[in-house]
């Protein structure tokens, strides 16, 4: 599912097209109750959001702050790119 439906993008951030098959459908409708049971392991942070990731109480950075002028920095930023290697 992931080769055919995300082609590279983050599952949480797209939504279902015209000739998707039944069971991508549902599973892109809902999307917001999976989004409120994951968890991240830390590692290196590439493959989490800074901004659209879940932080506290199961709500993103932009969702906490509100958000609504995303055009003044980059909504799609990793966390990794906010670590120093010491």
């Amino acid at each position: 599912m992931c080769t055919k439906y995300l082609l590279n993008q983050d599952f949480l951030c797209i939504s279902a097209k015209q000739g998707d098959s039944a069971v991508w459908r549902n599973i892109t409708k809902c999307k917001e109750l999976i989004r409120q049971g994951i968890a991240w392991t830390m590692g290196n942070g590439q493959d989490i959001s800074f901004w659209r990731d879940n932080w506290i109480e199961n709500r993103s950075l932009l969702d906490l702050l509100e958000v609504e002028d995303q055009e003044t920095f980059n909504p799609n930023i990793k966390v990794s790119e906010f670590i120093e290697d010491k």
